[in-house]
């Protein structure tokens, strides 16, 4: 974001350091936190995927199986099922702990 703003008021040198040391970071992150056995980040949670997507340090080569594995659950045939058994539970619960 910084980057594309010094590049907007057209201070290159600004911009450019400034995608030097995200390019940094993404890399260090990735070291850090990709796990290459699962192909995920970290323990595979959608958080713990997000995240990185937001930031835009997603190396190219993993961003389609990231949001392929992201967005598994929204094709799979019994998801509204398992939405509205979540959904009933939830006020289930709710009626039990407020009567």
């Amino acid at each position: 974001m910084y980057a594309e703003m010094a590049n907007w008021i057209g201070n290159t040198s600004s911009a450019s350091a400034a995608m030097q040391l995200f390019d940094a970071f993404a890399d260090q992150f990735n070291q850090v936190f990709w796990n290459s056995t699962a192909n995920c980040y970290l323990s595979g949670l959608q958080s713990e995927q997000c995240l990185p997507l937001w930031l835009g340090v997603v190396p190219q080569q993993n961003q389609a199986a990231l949001v392929n594995d992201l967005t598994y659950w929204t094709r799979a045939p019994l998801y509204p099922l398992i939405v509205c058994t979540i959904f009933l539970i939830h006020r289930t619960l709710l009626l039990i702990i407020r009567p």
